[in-house]
């Protein structure tokens, strides 16, 4: 029901809020409903009906999270327009570095899926800021660091992967419409997968748990710790303030997007996942600044959003299909390959078909007049 983006936000959310919050209630009953609990047994929880529960969840169905007020989510502006980038920048990784804290040692323990999801997604977000800023980094560290934190997101992809690809195809095995050793089959498969995810996970905590990660750790925060804000080194005006610098930043990143607009009718799945990266990059920009952007950010994000989940499940598909090619001839319940690799094909079809509404209106002129008005603010 929730993404895990979703879920995130909802949760942080119902940490911070004070108990007579107004939306704290429709919060919960989300999370409730995420947990799989029937209407009845929330609203018991919650203290709200049961009409009124199933009218919220039907409204969120349609909706997502815009049955929220607008800025219910935006946190708080940690600095102004008129902080230094390098400074700003320093305070976004602050943030970054204590969700790193925060997942970091859940991987370690557990191997738990969302801590991995959330882990990786933290450490894309941070190497997209040091891409982002390292041109106005005067200590020229960040790009060591960019390629550090590299290497640990490889040690997290092949669990991700699989751990994705095992709740695809453990779905799928359940589908009806199979005969028995279509679904002996089907089974075997499962089975297999399962193994190799459990062993992957291993190796994943034991190559996470080294030190190396947290001197790391150690060693970010300490470029990140609060500097003097620079000044001018000279008499000519320098744009330096993150209220000169930031659209630049943001139209170099929409012209690295729009450039895949004439390439994507006839592109492979690796170009698509390449637009992937680039639409990423754009929303983690937009994000880092999202309390200094007038409302029309928050719309655009939320588009954004969408257009990267569409993408997601398009290269979990194509992840799939690559495991699916790799496989040895013999393997348990080779009988549901082609099958499995058949669905994922057509998913494959029917996600760039899905997308590619969100892909015209990103390239037409309302979109981007949207985007100029959530900048204006600066």
């Amino acid at each position: 029901m929730l993404t895990l983006d979703d879920r995130v936000i909802l949760q942080h959310f119902v940490a911070r809020s004070a108990p007579g919050d107004a939306y704290l209630r429709r919060a919960r009953i989300l999370l409730l409903a995420d947990d799989g609990l029937p209407a009845e047994r929330i609203a018991a929880e919650v203290a709200v009906p049961v009409a009124q529960t199933r009218n919220f969840l039907r409204a969120f169905q349609k909706q997502g999270l815009a049955v929220f007020p607008v800025d219910l989510f935006k946190p708080p502006a940690p600095f102004g327009p008129e902080e230094a980038l390098n400074s700003a920048a320093r305070q976004i990784t602050q943030r970054q570095l204590e969700q790193m804290d925060f997942w970091l040692p859940q991987v370690v323990a557990t191997a738990d899926a969302t801590a991995v999801h959330e882990l990786r997604k933290t450490i894309r977000q941070l190497r997209t800021a040091m891409l982002l800023f390292a041109p106005y980094d005067d200590t020229k560290r960040l790009v060591g660091y960019r390629r550090k934190l590299r290497r640990l997101m490889t040690c997290l992809a092949d669990s991700r992967d699989l751990t994705v690809f095992t709740a695809s195809l453990s779905a799928f095995s359940e589908q009806a419409g199979f005969s028995s050793q279509e679904c002996a089959a089907a089974g075997e498969l499962l089975g297999y997968w399962q193994e190799q995810l459990a062993e992957v996970d291993a190796v994943m905590c034991q190559r996470v748990s080294r030190p190396r990660w947290q001197e790391l750790l150690s060693q970010l925060a300490d470029w990140a710790a609060p500097a003097e804000q620079p000044s001018p080194a000279s008499r000519e005006a320098v744009p330096y303030q993150t209220r000169h610098l930031l659209p630049v930043l943001v139209y170099q990143q929409l012209a690295a997007v729009r450039a895949f607009d004439e390439r994507l009718p006839t592109a492979p799945l690796a170009t698509w996942h390449g637009l992937r990266i680039q639409l990423k990059r754009l929303r983690y920009l937009l994000e880092f600044f999202e309390p200094l952007l007038a409302a029309s950010a928050t719309e655009l994000l939320q588009q954004l959003k969408e257009m990267l989940e569409l993408l997601g499940a398009l290269n979990d598909a194509r992840v799939g299909l690559a495991l699916l090619a790799d496989l040895p001839a013999a393997v348990p319940g080779a009988a549901a390959v082609p099958l499995y690799r058949t669905a994922l094909e057509s998913r494959v079809e029917q996600y760039k078909l899905e997308f590619d509404p969100y892909w015209r209106a990103v390239n037409q002129v309302a979109w981007r007049q949207k985007l100029a008005m959530a900048l204006v603010a600066l």
